[in-house]
C-alpha cells in the first residue's frame, strides 16, 4: 500500500503540474468568470425585473394580468429525484458495459516497465492507473463550484443544498468508476463470467422496465405519475450505492441535515466495500499490460512509417471500387478545402451520402414519425434539435487532426491560420452537405417550411464551426498526459458556456416571435466564437522553444543581502499604508466634516497620503540601491495592443473578484469608489487620471522595480503587482489592480520609461473612475425600474450612450484576450547580475517587512467586509 500511496500521489501531482503549464488554469478561470457572470446576472435582472411597488406582495396578481401559475415544490422535489436517479443509473450502467472491455486499454506502458515489476499486487496497479484517471476527471469538474451562485440565485436553492448537488456528482463519478474496476477484475478473473456482462446489465434494463410498466398498469397512473411513485418511493433512498447516491441530494435540498451526512457516509462505506472486494479478488493484469504494450509501440511504428513514407497501413483494404484519381483542385492553402470535399465525395454511396449523411436522415425520419403519429406535435423543432445534438456529437475531440497532424500541413508554405481556416470551411460545408438530405426529406415528408428548414440547417453549420474550432484548440494546447477524457471534459464545458448566449437568444426569439431574426443572431455569435479559437490556435501549431536561461551563482551573503532589501522595500510600503491611514482618520476626526462628493472630502483622503507618506516612503526606498533598465520606444501599435490586453486584463480582474464576491453576502464597496461614482467630475478627473496614476507608477514601478530588477525580471515584475494591489486595501481592486499591474510592470521593464505605464495607467482609469461614472449618473435608474416607462428609458442618448459604451469594452476584452495570448510568447526577461533562482519567492516574501506589509494590507480587505 505505501508503494500505491506513493506512485498515485507523484503521478496525480505531475499530471497537474504539467496541466498548469498549459492554459487549463486559464480554461477554469474563464469558466469560472462566465458562470459566475451569467449567474449573478440573471439574478440582477430577475431583481430588476421585480415589481417596484411597496404594497405589491407575491401572493397578489401581477396588474392587468392573469396570476401566474406557481411551481410545487413538491413537484419540483419529485422532479429533481427523477433527475438524479435517471443519472446515476446511467453512470453506472455506462460503467458496467464498459467493464468488460481489453485491459489493454485502460494500462500504459509504463505500468508494464514500472508497476508490475515493484512489489505490489496486480490489483494496486489496476486502481493506481483508474484512481488516478478519475482524480483528473473530478479535478476537471471543478468548475463546478462556480455554479453554486447560479443554483442559489436562480433556482432559489440554499447553499447546502447547491453544494449537495455538486458533492452528489463526484460521488457518483467516484462510486461508477469504482464499480467499473470491481466488475473488470471479477470478469477479468473470472473468464467465463466475461460474455455474460453485456446481456446481465441488458437483463437488468428489462427487468427495471417490466416493474415499472406492471405497477404503472395495476396503479392505473399515468406513465409520469407511476414514474414518481415507483422511483421515487421513500424506500428507494436505502437501495444500495444508488439510492444512498440519490438520498445526499435530496436530504440536502430537503434540508435534513442528519439524512445527508448519514447518506454520505453510507456511499464512502460502500466504497470502501467496493475497494476491499477487489483486493480480495486473486487477479493478474499483467496480460492485458503487456498487449498494451505491444499495441502502443505498433502504432509509434506506423506513425513513424507514416512520417517517413508518406502512406498509412491499414488493417483492411479498401475497395477495388473507390475513386483513386487524387484531386486536382486548388493551390497554396485552399488545397485543405478541396482534399476535404474530395474525400466527401469519395466515400459517399453514390456520390452523395455518406454515414453521416445517412444517419441524419434516419433520425429526422424516426422523430419526424415520433413526433406526428405518437406525440402528434409538430415535428420541426425536435427534429432540429436531434440534429444538433448528433453534429455537436460528431464534432468532439478535433476534427482538423486529420490535416494538422500530417507533416504535409507544415509544408505547405502558408500562414498556419490561413490553412487552419480552409481546412475549416471544408468541414463546415461537409457538415452543412450531411444536413440538407436530412432537412429536405423533412420539409417533404411533414410538411414543414423549406425556408425556416434551410435556416436552421446554416445555424446547425455554425455550431459545428464553433464547436470544431474549440475541439483542435483544446486538442492543441493541452498535453497529451492530460488523457482524452480530460480534454473531452473541457471541451464539453467551453460548448456549453458558449451555448449559453445561443440558448438566450433564441428563447427571446420563441418569446418575441422573432425567431429567424434571433437564429440568425445566434449564428453569428457561433462564428464570432468560433472565430475567436481560430485564432488563438495557430499559437499551438508553431511552438516556439524557450532559450536556455544560466543563472548566476550567489553566495549565502548575496541571499542576505536580497533579503534584507527586500524588508526595506516592504517596510517602506508598510509605513505609507499605515501613515497615509492614520492621518486619513485623524483628519477625519479634527477637521470640519466633509460632505460625501465634495472637494473637501478628496483632500482629507489624497492630500496625507501625497504629501506626507508617500515622501516618507520615498525616503525609506533610497536604502536600497537601484539598477538602470535599457531604455526602449514604443510604435503606436504596440501601445494600442498594450491598451486592449490592459484593458482586457483589468475588467477581467474586476469580473473574477465580482465572482468571488458573491460568494459572501457583504457590500466591502470602498469609499473610493463611491467617490469614482459620484464625487465632483473636476475632482475625479485631476486625482483619478492625473495624480494617482503618476505617482503610483513613479512608487510601484520607477522606485520599487528599479531596486527589484536585479533579483529577476520576472520576480520584480510579480512582486510590484502584487504588492500594487494589495495596496489598493480591498478585495475587488487588490484582483484588478494585480491584473493590471502585471502588464504596466512588464511594459516597465521592456522598455525603461515610465511614461508608457503613466499613459496607460490614466487611460483605464478614465474609462472606469471618470467615464462610467458619467454615464451612469446620467441614466434615470428609477424610470427603468418602471415597466411604462422602460422605453422612454431605452430610447434616451444616455442609455443608447451607455450601451455603446459596455459594447466598447466587451469587444476590448476580447479583441485584448486574443492579443494577450497571441503576444504570450514574446515575453522575455533576461538573465540579471544577481538574479535569484531556487527559493526567489522566499527570499522577497520571507521577511519581517514584506510579511507585516502583506498582513496589514489583508487585514485592512477583511475589515472592508464589514465597513
Amino acid at each position: 500500500m505505501r508503494l500505491f500511496g506513493y506512485y498515485a500521489w507523484h503521478s496525480f501531482v505531475n499530471q497537474i503540474k504539467k496541466l498548469f503549464k498549459t492554459w487549463v488554469l486559464v480554461f477554469f478561470v474563464v469558466c469560472a468568470l462566465i458562470g459566475g457572470v451569467v449567474g449573478v446576472g440573471a439574478g440582477m435582472l430577475e431583481d430588476a425585473a421585480a415589481p417596484e411597488d411597496p404594497g405589491y406582495t407575491e401572493e397578489q396578481p401581477l396588474p392587468d394580468d392573469e396570476p401566474e401559475a406557481e411551481i410545487d415544490p413538491e413537484e419540483g422535489l419529485q422532479i429533481a429525484e427523477l433527475a438524479a436517479g435517471g443519472i446515476v443509473l446511467g453512470m453506472f450502467v455506462l460503467m458496467a458495459m464498459l467493464a468488460d472491455k481489453n485491459g489493454s486499454r485502460i494500462f500504459l506502458m509504463a505500468d508494464v516497465n514500472l508497476l508490475f515489476p515493484s512489489p505490489m499486487k496486480p490489483q494496486s496497479v489496476l486502481l493506481f492507473r483508474l484512481l488516478t484517471q478519475l482524480g483528473v476527471v473530478i479535478l476537471s469538474s471543478f468548475y463546478l463550484a462556480f455554479q453554486i451562485p447560479n443554483l442559489v440565485m436562480n433556482l432559489g436553492l440554499g447553499i447546502w443544498a447547491a453544494m449537495g448537488i455538486m458533492l452528489t456528482w463526484l460521488l457518483t463519478l467516484a462510486i461508477a468508476q469504482l464499480l467499473q474496476v470491481f466488475l473488470y477484475t471479477v470478469t477479468s478473473t473470472y473468464t467465463g463470467v466475461k460474455k455474460y456482462l453485456r446481456w446481465g446489465v441488458y437483463g437488468f434494463l428489462v427487468l427495471i422496465a417490466a416493474a415499472f410498466l406492471l405497477y404503472a398498469k395495476i396503479s392505473g397512473l399515468d406513465y409520469y405519475a407511476a414514474a414518481k411513485a415507483f422511483f421515487n418511493a421513500p424506500i428507494t433512498r436505502f437501495i444500495p450505492l444508488w439510492g444512498w447516491l440519490k438520498a445526499v441530494m435530496m436530504y440536502a435540498i430537503e434540508g435534513n441535515l442528519l439524512g445527508a451526512v448519514l447518506s454520505i457516509l453510507a456511499v464512502v462505506a460502500g466504497g470502501a466495500g467496493l475497494v476491499f472486494v477487489i483486493w480480495r479478488i486473486p487477479a493478474d493484469f499483467y496480460e492485458d499490460a503487456m498487449a498494451k504494450s505491444q499495441e502502443t509501440a505498433e502504432l509509434l511504428e506506423a506513425a513513424q512509417a507514416e512520417k517517413s513514407t508518406g502512406f498509412v497501413k491499414r488493417k483492411k483494404d479498401r475497395s477495388e471500387k473507390l475513386r483513386r484519381d487524387g484531386f486536382h483542385r486548388g493551390k497554396g492553402a485552399s488545397v485543405f478545402f478541396w482534399r476535404t470535399m474530395y474525400n466527401r465525395f469519395r466515400f459517399a454511396h453514390f456520390g452523395i451520402f455518406t454515414k453521416t449523411s445517412e444517419t441524419y436522415l434516419v433520425a429526422a425520419v424516426g422523430v419526424g414519425a415520433l413526433c406526428r403519429f405518437v406525440i402528434e406535435t409538430d415535428p420541426m423543432l425536435p427534429v432540429v434539435l436531434t440534429l444538433g445534438g448528433l453534429s455537436f456529437f460528431r464534432a468532439l475531440g478535433n476534427p482538423l487532426a486529420e490535416d494538422t497532424s500530417k507533416d504535409f500541413f507544415r509544408m505547405i508554405p502558408e500562414s498556419t491560420g490561413k490553412k487552419l481556416l480552409y481546412s475549416l470551411l471544408g468541414g463546415t460545408a461537409t457538415c452543412l452537405m450531411d444536413l440538407l438530405p436530412a432537412m429536405a426529406v423533412t420539409a417533404l415528408v411533414w410538411g414543414v417550411n423549406p425556408l425556416i428548414l434551410l435556416g436552421w440547417c446554416v445555424f446547425i453549420a455554425s455550431l459545428d464551426f464553433y464547436c470544431t474550432n474549440v475541439g483542435a484548440f483544446i486538442d492543441l494546447s493541452v498535453p497529451v498526459a492530460a488523457g482524452k477524457t480530460l480534454k473531452q471534459v473541457i471541451q464539453v464545458m467551453f460548448v456549453y458556456f458558449g451555448l449559453l448566449p445561443d440558448i438566450g437568444l433564441l428563447v427571446a426569439g420563441f418569446l418575441t416571435e422573432q425567431v429567424a431574426w434571433f437564429t440568425v443572431a445566434a449564428g453569428a455569435v457561433n462564428l464570432v466564437l468560433g472565430g475567436l479559437f481560430l485564432l488563438l490556435t495557430p499559437l499551438f501549431l508553431d511552438p516556439r522553444e524557450k532559450p536556455v536561461r544560466i543563472l548566476p551563482k550567489l553566495t549565502p551573503e548575496d541571499k542576505k543581502q536580497a533579503r534584507k532589501h527586500f524588508r526595506i522595500l516592504g517596510l517602506g510600503c508598510l509605513a505609507i499604508l499605515v501613515v497615509g491611514s492614520a492621518l486619513q482618520v485623524l483628519a477625519g476626526e479634527l477637521l470640519p466634516e466633509a460632505e460625501a462628493g465634495s472637494v473637501l472630502q478628496w483632500v482629507y483622503i489624497f492630500a496625507p497620503l501625497y504629501l506626507v507618506a508617500y515622501p516618507l516612503g520615498i525616503l525609506i526606498f533610497r536604502a536600497v540601491p537601484k539598477s538602470s533598465l535599457p531604455r526602449k520606444k514604443l510604435s503606436v501599435g504596440d501601445m494600442v495592443r498594450l491598451a486592449f490586453i490592459s484593458i482586457f486584463m483589468m475588467y477581467g480582474g474586476n469580473f473574477l473578484a465580482t465572482l468571488l464576491m458573491s460568494f459572501f453576502p457583504v457590500d466591502a464597496q470602498p469609499e473610493i469608489a463611491d467617490l469614482a461614482a459620484s464625487g465632483n467630475i473636476w475632482m475625479r478627473v485631476l486625482v483619478m487620471v492625473i495624480l494617482a496614476p503618476v505617482v503610483e507608477e513613479f512608487i510601484f514601478r520607477r522606485l520599487l522595480m528599479d531596486r527589484m530588477v536585479r533579483y529577476g525580471g520576472k520576480l520584480a515584475v510579480v512582486t510590484t503587482a502584487v504588492m500594487f494591489g494589495l495596496f489598493h486595501g480591498n478585495f475587488t481592486q487588490a484582483v484588478y489592480a494585480t491584473c493590471l499591474g502585471l502588464v504596466l510592470g512588464y511594459v516597465y521593464y521592456a522598455t525603461g520609461k515610465l511614461r508608457y505605464t503613466i499613459g496607460i495607467h490614466m487611460g483605464i482609469n478614465f474609462l472606469g473612475g471618470v467615464v462610467s461614472g458619467w454615464l451612469l449618473e446620467n441614466l434615470d435608474l428609477e424610470a427603468m425600474a418602471d415597466p411604462e416607462r422602460i422605453g422612454e428609458v431605452i430610447a434616451s442618448p444616455a442609455f443608447i450612450a451607455y450601451v455603446c459604451f459596455l459594447v466598447f469594452i466587451l469587444v476590448s476584452m476580447v479583441v485584448g484576450l486574443i492579443l494577450l495570448c497571441r503576444n504570450a510568447r514574446r515575453v522575455r526577461f533576461a538573465v540579471q547580475e544577481q538574479e535569484l533562482g531556487k527559493g526567489k519567492w522566499k527570499i522577497a516574501w520571507g521577511n519581517v517587512g514584506m510579511l507585516l506589509f502583506a498582513v496589514v494590507c489583508l487585514a485592512s480587505i477583511v475589515m472592508a467586509f464589514f465597513a
